[in-house]
């Protein structure tokens, strides 16, 4: 049925594209597979951060001010083809207009400017590794971004910066700023692995991306899941570490308190994705004072603001202290923004020349931020292949769970065809009519007891790495959390994570493949054996890197596990065991040459078959 439903909306809309028959509603694009209405999230936007300030985004849900955090981290993909004057829509959804300049140098003017490497960005969601500790989580995050070496973050004195290394300066430094100390060598875990707590693990998320020390943070409504004591410590340790390094940070916050929030320098409200107001904290209320919106005695500062721009805001408004007889639109908001001081002094920053210059010659951005990455390639690698073994060995119900799954699985397989492989005539008299008759009745046996037990093998192989794919999701998020960081290169993860996956395998492969061998007879050499377990490995760690593709492609475990069903169906029909490959069609048979299964039926066959065992027999 949903197949069905898919093609008839596929058939309407392609019918529709064709007829030139697109929804009559402003903005709203068709296609052969959706529709979708193109959304201007921001607009109108003029800001100009200093170094040396924390600034607070605040607005109602919805605002765009998670938006804002991204495109000045420079996590926003943007487009050539832009959209202006209501010129044709560009073929791409995201679309971004405008500059951003760092000490008056754009990307078009610098190509090489690595924005990951200037802004650091903490999202909204913790999404770590749950068998590495805190310091471990930090560690790891520390050898990524600065190459495990001080002297990358401004320590000039290599005696110092060794000793620093040592003392591990910086993990320690961000652990007891964040009041985590505690914790530290406890896993970090998630909902199925025992770990630190929901605020504790909000801590490490912000400390992580802490680690570059970059000149420019943005951190989206860190306060998620911590008190309003924790969230004051944490800010004020922020606004004290920014000041000390001249360092800036943008940071939204929902519903602080006022405690935390006179910590923060200066303010950016937002409506509708569209700036009502950046300026100091300190002349906030006056300013909407003067448009007539009072703040009520029991509420605090930040609930007053984010009230202003929605609909409860009216609520707000004195015709009496204001200009107007009528609450303020959000039109009349951005307008009357644009005419004020705080707007035109942004403007004459903005059109002037930078009076910020680079560390270092001062003309032109240090290296660190026009590498892509500080490690080479090897040394990202290494460190990928070393976390991957760390989280494996840990998770021992994992390995001791499939081992007996494994050996479980040969017992019962085993015990089917025990010693089906085994040659029973009497090899005497070749010629005797009996012993003829029993030859030819003990080959068809082994036949179909070496063909019965080689094709369970592959089949329980093939079956195990697609129902463990879907899992590799839950970590799809933690990988792109790290590239968008410039932590390392998408191949060094890839080839680190896929060695580290080999000890495993090897160890699912002698539990089930070892009993099993024996079990059935298969031919008693040690080159055979050998062959048998290396062919098995190999074919083990291809299918990992397939269904690899499959959970890093799609789009949730559903459409994994159901395409990966789909996939051992293809493979296990085309195997060339259910049907003998002389009678699949023409048409077909790119399956079978194609198949990683038959390919691997045909080695353990041809290793079995093609030894003493077999050809010094009658």
């Amino acid at each position: 049925q949903s197949v069905c439903y898919w093609f008839y909306s596929f058939l309407v809309r392609l019918s529709s594209i064709i007829a030139h028959n697109n929804d009559a509603e402003e903005g709203v694009t068709t296609t052969a597979f959706a529709s979708y209405k193109l959304k201007q999230v921001l607009q109108d936007i003029n800001l100009v951060l200093h170094p040396g300030k924390t600034y607070i985004v605040l607005g109602p849900p919805g605002c765009g001010k998670t938006s804002l955090l991204k495109l000045i981290a420079g996590r926003l993909v943007s487009s050539e083809n832009y959209v202006a004057n209501g010129e044709k829509m560009a073929t791409t959804r995201k679309q971004i207009t405008g500059n951003i300049e760092f000490n008056g140098l754009t990307i078009k003017e610098d190509p090489t400017l690595v924005i990951p490497n200037i802004v650091s960005y903490v999202d909204q969601l913790d999404d770590h590794a749950p068998y590495l500790t805190v310091r471990e989580t930090f560690d790891f995050a520390f050898q990524c971004r600065t190459g495990g070496d001080h002297t990358n973050i401004g320590v000039k004195s290599k005696l110092k910066a060794k000793e620093m290394n040592l003392e591990k300066f910086t993990e320690n430094l961000t652990i007891n700023g964040l009041g985590i100390s505690g914790c530290a060598d406890t896993f970090v875990g998630n909902q199925n692995v025992r770990g630190v707590s929901g605020g504790q693990r909000r801590r490490v998320t912000i400390g992580e991306m802490m680690q570059g020390q970059n000149p420019v943070a943005c951190a989206d409504e860190i306060s998620t899941g911590l008190d309003a004591a924790v969230t004051h410590d944490i800010i004020e340790n922020i606004v004290h570490f920014s000041k000390v390094a001249k360092t800036t940070r943008v940071i939204s916050l929902l519903q602080p308190g006022p405690e935390t929030f006179c910590l923060f320098d200066e303010v950016i409200l937002l409506g509708e994705g569209r700036v009502i107001y950046a300026g100091p904290i300190l002349n906030v209320v006056d300013y909407f004072a003067g448009l007539g919106y009072i703040q009520p005695p029991t509420m605090d500062v930040a609930d007053f603001l984010q009230l202003i721009p929605s609909s409860d805001g009216e609520s707000l408004f004195d015709p009496s202290r204001s200009s107007q007889n009528q609450p303020y639109s959000l039109e009349q908001f951005v307008e009357t923004f644009k005419m004020s001081e705080f707007h035109k002094c942004i403007l004459d920053l903005q059109s002037s020349q930078s009076i910020y210059t680079w560390k270092g010659d001062g003309c032109s951005p240090p290296e660190s931020f026009q590498n892509e990455y500080v490690n080479s390639f090897w040394r990202s690698t290494k460190l990928n292949l070393n976390r991957h073994f760390t989280l494996w060995k840990r998770d021992k119900g994992f390995i001791i769970g499939k081992i007996f799954e494994n050996i479980g699985m040969a017992v019962a397989v085993g015990g089917i065809m025990f010693g089906q492989a085994r040659i029973k005539w009497d090899k005497g008299d070749p010629n005797a009519a009996d012993n003829l008759i029993a030859a030819q009745t003990d080959i068809l046996r082994i036949i179909n007891g070496v063909y019965g037990a080689l094709f369970m093998t592959t089949f329980h192989i093939i079956l195990g790495t697609m129902t463990g794919s879907p899992d590799e999701i839950d970590g799809r998020s933690i990988h792109y959390k790290h590239c968008d960081a410039k932590f390392y290169q998408s191949l060094s993860f890839v080839i680190g994570r896929l060695i580290s996956t080999i000890p495993q395998r090897t160890l699912e492969i002698c539990a089930f493949g070892i009993p099993l061998y024996w079990m059935v007879g298969l031919n008693a050499s040690a080159v055979s054996f050998f062959i048998y377990i290396a062919l098995l490995v190999c074919y083990t760690t291809g299918l990992k890197m397939f269904f690899g593709v499959l959970a890093q492609s799609l789009a949730n475990k559903a459409d994994v596990l159901g395409l990966g069903t789909f996939t051992v169906l293809l493979s296990t029909l085309f195997s060339g065991y259910i049907v003998f490959p002389e009678a699949i069609p023409k048409y077909y048979k790119w399956l079978y040459w194609s198949n990683p299964m038959s390919w691997a039926l045909q080695g353990l066959l041809s290793n079995e078959f093609n030894t003493k065992k077999y050809t010094d027999s009658p």
